[in-house]
């Protein structure tokens, strides 16, 4: 069974075992809720689409073959669905398909200790990722330790080393980041942990890429367009995306609720392209903020919500 997630839709496959089957039945369900059943298909089909989805949330699948006597139950898939035009890709840290030694508790893992890993099968890395994210809880003591992320086996090609640092107990998370190679296609992905026991407790992975390489023709058919920020309300981070037609000077502001400017995440030229940028700051004091983007001409601000 094979579940490879698209920016609108989930593209599910399977091997047909079943020699008497009247047909195929797909059931799914999100987070908490039980199954649902959300189509059929006839005998000797093994490929459905989900369209209905909704981006960067979990998914899991089950597929039972059917006839007059009843149908069987199928194992459980989790998919994890892209953003937007996949410029990145969120783990829930818990939905993996296969893990070693570490504990769920429904939410997140914990006990990653050295040498245990979880294991996402099938994982589509499109045109690749270049900035590697982890949503984590890291005592003092355990600061430095290390997440491994590998592709095709536990003892695979490393694309990514995360140090973790210390996020000031085991109750506060916090985002923490490192550049990773870029990786396309479908690869088994694998996340190690390394060091000593107790590396820490881990929410979400997510890929990102800063940027996406696009032909003269997709130049031509961009405009300028200033993205709703995600998460909002956020804590303690958030990403910002935005597009430019062409290359231009860009400045990324933000703005208090009295028009005072208070950071600047971004200021430099930029070509034409799909750009995301994840905005944090500790210094600023829970309220509303105005991001305002200025590219040439264009000038366009959005309102956000930080929640200490």
């Amino acid at each position: 069974f094979k579940g490879i997630a698209k920016p609108d839709r989930v593209e599910l496959s399977w091997s047909d075992n079943a020699s008497n089957e009247q047909g195929f039945a797909i059931d799914r369900k999100h987070d908490i809720q039980s199954f649902a059943e959300i189509g059929r298909i006839g005998a000797n089909k093994t490929t459905f689409i989900d369209s209905t989805v909704v981006s960067l949330k979990t998914y899991t699948y089950r597929i039972r073959a059917y006839n007059g006597a009843g149908s069987n139950m199928g194992l459980d898939f989790p998919v994890i669905t892209t953003l937007g035009d996949g410029s990145s890709v969120r783990l829930e840290a818990e939905a993996y398909n296969k893990m070693s030694g570490i504990a769920n508790n429904g939410t997140g893992i914990g006990s990653c200790d050295n040498g245990d890993y979880v294991m996402f099968a099938a994982f589509d890395f499109g045109p690749g990722f270049d900035l590697l994210t982890a949503r984590c809880t890291v005592p003092a003591e355990y600061a430095g330790q290390k997440v491994l992320v590998k592709i095709d086996k536990r003892n695979g090609a490393t694309i990514a080393t995360l140090k973790v640092q210390n996020t000031g107990g085991w109750d506060n998370y916090q985002e923490q980041s490192a550049p990773m190679e870029r990786v396309t296609g479908i690869h088994d992905l694998y996340f190690v942990f390394s060091g000593s026991s107790g590396i820490g407790n881990f929410d979400w992975f997510q890929f990102s890429r800063s940027s996406t390489v696009i032909t003269q023709q997709d130049k031509r058919m961009l405009n300028f367009h200033l993205a709703q920020n995600y998460p909002n309300p956020f804590n303690p981070a958030t990403t910002i995306d935005y597009q430019l037609p062409s290359a231009c000077r860009v400045t990324l502001q933000v703005f208090d609720i009295r028009g005072r400017l208070v950071d600047t995440a971004v200021d430099r030229d930029q070509g034409a392209g799909h750009y995301s940028i994840q905005f944090s700051n500790p210094e600023l004091a829970s309220g509303a903020y105005f991001y305002q983007l200025s590219a040439g001409d264009f000038s366009a601000r959005r309102k956000m919500l930080l929640i200490h």
